[in-house]
């Protein structure tokens, strides 16, 4: 990792905040050491003298008593040390939203649109039918949401193939921006065109910031 010197108190503190990082210090007789470790890749750094001026006093106030928490989750007593990365955003509430899609039997192809009232961090979905054939498929886009004939971000999923009485996840390690004003567009497709009707469930797996 590198580590980057920060000059001032006042400079260190903001990019602590915008970043979102967690205040690491070592404290001696005359000074505090602070650190903030960045995703493994940097550590930066700055020095805060004891001179019982206003930049110690609002550390010790109001930094210092939340300072030095854990930055990994680690395991038990007697058990391996271990990180458990998270895709949540901070300031956010994580929450699920069912979607239940029919197409009848004369029909080949069936389209529904997943909105959301706010922007939110989408992580993923599930897919399940118990009654789809093995040559259906699945593809989804972004689109505006005034104009959904406008794609924002093609292929989402791209023709992603049904699998009978098993449940399909797509479920990132990371999560990805949507705004209000877009949504996924979701086409189903039979593999076979006239064929019997097709009931298919899916549940959106998203992150919604906090008010």
């Amino acid at each position: 990792m590198q580590t980057i010197l920060i000059e001032t108190w006042t400079a260190f503190k903001a990019l602590v905040a915008s970043k979102k990082l967690l205040i690491q210090y070592d404290e001696s007789s005359n000074d505090y050491k602070l650190y903030a470790i960045e995703g493994g890749a940097f550590i930066w750094a700055t020095t805060l003298n004891k001179d019982s001026g206003t930049d110690v006093t609002d550390f010790e106030t109001n930094f210092k008593p939340t300072a030095n928490a854990p930055i990994e989750n680690k395991a038990d007593t007697g058990r391996p040390e271990r990180i458990a990365p998270s895709p949540q955003p901070n300031n956010t509430t994580e929450k699920w939203k069912g979607f239940h899609l029919e197409i009848a039997a004369n029909e080949t192809t069936k389209t529904v649109d997943i909105s959301f009232d706010s922007d939110i961090y989408l992580k993923g979905g599930l897919l399940y039918s118990d009654d789809c054939d093995c040559e259906d498929y699945v593809k989804a886009d972004v689109v505006a949401k005034a104009n959904p004939a406008y794609v924002v971000k093609s292929n989402i999923l791209k023709d992603v193939y049904m699998i009978k009485n098993l449940m399909i996840p797509f479920m990132s390690s990371e999560c990805m921006f949507l705004p209000a004003t877009v949504m996924l567009r979701v086409t189903y497709t039979k593999g076979t065109p006239t064929d019997t009707e097709r009931c298919i469930s899916a549940m959106a797996d998203y992150f919604e910031p906090m008010a």
